[in-house]
């Protein structure tokens, strides 16, 4: 047997860095891995940070199809995503609990409309030193996809290493245009109900 777990290019069934996941009008692809604080938002909308520097994996989620929607709803937690270790070391996922909420994390309530993507930011303790690579599972339907498993070389380089910085800036500035325009549709909604109210009087 030529398989070499340790060798990314003798193991065909675990995508990469420059190998995503592609199927069924699906793709998914880690673009950032690094370690450090957290950025977090509280209850009243104050951004602060983990108290200690964390594992910080951003996974790319695109829909190819025309018609369907994918609704994260449980997709969005934390033990739909599994990371182990070269020796299958289970390596705990974070979160900060509801007062506390992670910025670049989906929510049960994001939608990614047909033809679009999104990234969405996992949360984990820092692996052993001596970690010579990772394994993230995502685990099968969280996107309506097979089971898909993802090599994470270990350890990373100095300030890890991500796709395209360039992309990510775009794709944040585009789901905060999102959010603006939910928030100016939601405002116009509330006006003609208020209008709507007032006629009737």
């Amino acid at each position: 047997d030529d398989t070499d777990p340790t060798d990314p290019n003798k193991t065909p069934d675990l995508y990469g860095r420059e190998r995503p996941y592609n199927e069924d009008n699906l793709e998914l692809s880690i673009v950032d891995v690094k370690v450090g604080l957290v950025p977090l938002t509280d209850v009243v909308g104050k951004t602060t940070h983990s108290s200690g520097s964390l594992l910080m994996i951003t996974l790319r989620i695109k829909n190819l199809d025309e018609r369907r929607i994918i609704r994260m709803g449980s997709s969005s937690r934390q033990e739909e995503f599994v990371l182990h270790d070269d020796v299958d070391q289970h390596i705990r996922g974070v979160d900060f609990g509801f007062r506390r909420d992670i910025v670049g994390q989906l929510t049960t309530s994001d939608d990614i409309n047909p033809e679009s993507s999104d990234t969405h930011l996992l949360v984990f303790s820092v692996p052993p030193r001596q970690t010579k690579y990772l394994v993230l599972t995502i685990r099968e339907d969280v996107f309506g996809n097979k089971e898909a498993k993802f090599r994470i070389d270990w350890p990373l380089p100095i300030g890890g290493w991500r796709s395209s910085e360039k992309w990510i800036l775009l794709n944040n500035k585009a789901r905060q245009r999102r959010k603006e325009e939910e928030i100016d549709e939601e405002k116009l909604r509330q006006a003609i109900v208020k209008q709507k109210a007032a006629e009737r009087e």
